[in-house]
């Protein structure tokens, strides 16, 4: 038998107005919860998200976007400062990218759980 990792999961979404709840979710960070130093740590972008945020925002700089998260995940790829980044995410991201608390997780294939996770969003 496999032992389950204990997991986070942290959903980043774009919503340009602080008034509504209106957004689009882009993709899915999930790391160990115990080891996150040393564990397992991706993220995983929803298909299409792009055309999406477009359709809510015409303006929004979708390459801009694309570049912050791509740098946020090769960051997160740096195990010694895995908690650091995920500690500001959570403490900076409140304008147009946002994040969800921490949402928690049992798995024995983190991998597959992370497309699991993207498929829902």
């Amino acid at each position: 038998m496999v032992d389950e990792q204990r997991l986070e999961y942290f959903v980043l979404r774009y919503a340009p107005n602080a008034l509504n709840t209106v957004g689009a979710n882009i993709c899915v960070v999930l790391c160990d919860a115990i080891a996150i130093e040393a564990g397992f740590c991706k993220v995983g972008f929803k298909p299409g998200w792009e055309s999406q945020l477009l359709k809510l925002d015409p303006d929004a700089d979708v390459d801009l976007i694309q570049s912050s998260i791509r740098e946020l995940e090769q960051q997160l790829s740096r195990a010694e400062y895995r908690r650091q980044i995920l500690e500001l995410m959570l403490d900076s991201f409140s304008n147009v990218l946002r994040v969800s608390g921490p949402k928690g997780c049992l798995s024995d294939n983190p991998a597959q759980t992370l497309e699991e996770l993207v498929a829902q969003l």
